[in-house]
Formats: structure tokens, sequence, C-alpha cells
């Protein structure tokens, strides 16, 4: 297996977080009050700008309404 740099895993993590917060048909702005989060800080995740913890990763998860695996997942959906 193939060693993943943080970028790489960043990258993916943004993708994700933007394909859910569409599907969900939510702004960064909604997704970011569903989360408790500032919008600011789900622009940084969306960006690849930040290296959120697990307990933010859950909360973003949660707002979306998927298992947090999803966020890290390379299958289409």
């Amino acid at each position: 297996m193939k060693q993943q740099s943080e970028e790489e895993i960043l990258a993916r993590l943004a993708a994700r977080v933007t394909l859910w917060r569409k599907k969900r048909g939510f702004t960064q702005q909604i997704l970011a009050e569903k989360a408790g989060l500032p919008r600011g800080y789900i622009g940084d995740i969306e960006g690849a700008r930040r290296n959120p913890s697990l307990r933010t990763l859950l909360r973003v998860a949660n707002a979306l309404g998927v298992p947090i695996a999803e966020l890290f997942s390379d299958r289409a959906n």
C-alpha cells in the first residue's frame, strides 16, 4: 500500500466535505451552524488549509449526516 502525504489526505477530505455539503444543499454557513463551527473554518477545511481534529471531523460528519469514514472515502457517490 502506497503511503499518502498529509496534503493528499487533506485534499481528499476537502473534496469530500464539499461534495457532501453540496449533496445536502447546504451552504458553508449552514454547515457551519449545524456543526457549531465558524463559517471560515469550514471554508478552510474545504480549501485544504486546515488539519481538523477528530472531534471537529465528527461534528462535520454528524452535521452532514454521514459516517466519518465517508469524509475520507475515495469512491464516487
